[in-house]
């Protein structure tokens, strides 16, 4: 039935300065930037008049989709805690987070930690807060 998860989103502030984080900073590549609006879209969402820009970036086989309404403004719902209901963080997988980790600091993103943790089962993952306030994980496999 159900064949593979085609992309999450996150409804952004500002375009440019997330762009800044996940394609400039982390790498993901830009493969669609389209703004929609119209009949079918207010449709769709439920949403009166809506028009915003949605960009899709692309890690390995997946997509994050970025997506900023121009019109209406959302209400900011993004500081969620982990034990929050509803989707709280994503997550990327890497190679070596120790690494990924001091690059995303010096760029002046603050993590709930000091460094990475080793989890029970062997893992090293680490949590930030991208420009949205959404947490962001970051996890790499045991060797």
């Amino acid at each position: 039935m159900i064949h593979s998860i085609h992309h999450p989103c996150i409804c952004v502030r500002d375009m440019e300065k997330s762009l800044g984080l996940y394609e400039g900073l982390l790498g993901l590549e830009k493969v669609q930037d389209m703004v929609f609006e119209g009949e079918m879209i207010e449709k769709l969402l439920q949403i009166e008049k809506p028009k915003f820009r949605i960009v899709h970036l692309k890690v390995a086989d997946d997509i994050l989709e970025l997506m900023q309404f121009i019109e209406p403004d959302g209400e900011d719902k993004a500081h969620l805690m982990a034990n929050d209901l509803g989707i709280t963080h994503f997550c990327f997988k890497v190679l070596d987070c120790g690494q990924v980790f001091a690059r995303i600091q010096e760029a002046g993103y603050a993590f709930t930690t000091d460094a990475p943790v080793t989890t029970p089962s062997g893992r090293q993952v680490a949590y930030f807060r991208d420009p949205d306030s959404i947490l962001v994980e970051i996890l790499q496999d045991p060797q």
